[in-house]
């Protein structure tokens, strides 16, 4: 509840054993649902209420991973969709576990045990509901060559068959928190049409994901070195430019130059400014578009959240056309 509470809009709906987590129109309720404390249930509900159970839910699986002890003994179970367990409040629930063995082993629907329908393993794991199966999920038998029946040895086990997964390091100073909740929310959404059409699966990274733990180094080390070996980086300003914010940029543009990855991407929230409330801390931002000038990297402006989103969907899709990613 602490680590995400940008999302509890209201503080006097969260209590001890539970919480309600809002972004927009959508709204997540965890809570422990026993008396001893054994089992935490998450339901969302809302235009995104996929994205927001993927925040929450990752968030607790890098909490639950922080303690050495849980790691073999927490389960996690996903309930069933099928017409009839849909209008039950206590329907059949899956181990997840179980699903992902399905899905890795090809096996992609699974019987209800109360209704006896056959309910899809991709639906109940990610939430897509096709017509017909994704390539990456049901690839088309070949005969392959010598040298890809070496390949295949060499990547057995190795996942290699797997979704593709795109990192993308979010940055921006706290006065644009809402911002970078609602486009991480987006990106996590559009999951949904990468996944079913080509097999890939975007992963956000923001410092707020990271454990709260002690560091041989800094902490802002270990989100330096995040930044560096992503896929992208996209940072966002509005009328000030921190310290971390700037020495992120300045490390994934580093990394950039010397091996083109990650592909930085700059955005500068277009907003009126009330001269009463400026401050010197507008020099922070003036001092980095110059710096961005001399460095040849030239940012993009956007008006609001939408026009953020068009944007940036714009250019992920041109990099995953050109296949630059």
């Amino acid at each position: 509840m602490v680590r995400m509470h940008r999302f509890v809009r209201q503080p006097d709906r969260s209590w001890r054993s539970g919480a309600y987590f809002e972004h927009g129109q959508s709204e997540l309720l965890a809570r422990v649902t026993s008396q001893v404390g054994q089992e935490i249930e998450l339901r969302a509900r809302g235009p995104d209420c996929k994205a927001l159970l993927s925040v929450i839910s990752s968030d607790l699986n890098a909490l639950n991973a922080s303690f050495e002890g849980l790691r073999d003994k927490v389960r996690k179970f996903v309930p069933c969709i099928c017409s009839k367990c849909c209008l039950s409040t206590t329907p059949e629930r899956y181990e997840e576990d179980r699903l992902l063995k399905r899905k890795q082993d090809g096996r992609l629907t699974v019987e209800c045990p109360d209704s006896y329908e056959d309910v899809s393993v991709l639906e109940l794991l990610d939430g897509l509901k096709l017509e017909a199966l994704p390539p990456w999920a049901n690839p088309a038998p070949q005969q392959p060559s010598a040298a890809e029946d070496r390949r295949s040895a060499a990547d057995a086990g190795s996942g290699s068959h797997a979704l593709r997964t795109i990192q993308i390091f979010l940055a921006s100073s706290s006065e644009l928190i809402e911002d970078r909740d609602a486009i991480e929310l987006h990106l996590l959404r559009m999951n949904h049409d990468y996944m079913g059409q080509q097999g890939i699966k975007l992963k956000i990274v923001r410092w707020e994901n990271f454990l709260d733990a002690m560091s041989q180094t800094r902490l802002q080390d270990e989100y330096n070195e995040k930044a560096r070996g992503c896929d992208i980086f996209l940072s966002l300003y509005k009328t000030k430019v921190g310290k971390f914010t700037e020495e992120e940029f300045a490390e994934a543009h580093a990394a950039f130059r010397a091996k083109r990855k990650p592909i930085v991407y700059t955005y500068f929230k277009n907003v009126p400014i009330d001269t009463a409330s400026i401050t010197e801390e507008i020099n922070t931002l003036l001092v980095f578009k110059k710096r961005l000038s001399g460095l040849g990297h030239y940012p993009t402006h956007y008006k609001n959240i939408e026009d953020l989103k068009l944007q940036f969907q714009q250019q992920l899709n041109k990099l995953l056309e050109a296949g630059q990613i």
